[in-house]
């Protein structure tokens, strides 16, 4: 198992996607934050599994939201960089 670092950028982008959706639909932002979840403990487990964006940094996508989560492998570590809207700029979609 590989220890999650979430870098405070991702945090900040997640939280206010979180906050976003609830304010557009009643219940959606826990849903994004579940789904942000099950992410997290899928690259905490097999974050070699998704595929490269450059040279060193692999993206996974949210499942069910418009967002990818940018991240690195690094020895027995997962560094999560950014929560990235891939509708406000689609460059890693």
């Amino acid at each position: 198992m590989y220890k999650l670092i979430i870098r405070k950028q991702a945090q900040h982008e997640a939280e206010a996607a979180a906050l976003y959706y609830e304010s557009v639909k009643e219940g959606l932002g826990l849903r994004f934050l579940d789904r942000l979840k099950e992410r997290y403990d899928m690259l905490a487990l097999h974050p070699q599994l998704f595929g490269f964006i450059t040279d060193s940094f692999r993206a996974v996508k949210i499942d069910d939201f418009p967002y990818l989560l940018i991240f690195k492998i690094y020895k027995n570590k997962v560094i999560v960089y950014m929560a990235h809207n891939t509708h406000k700029k689609p460059v890693y979609k």
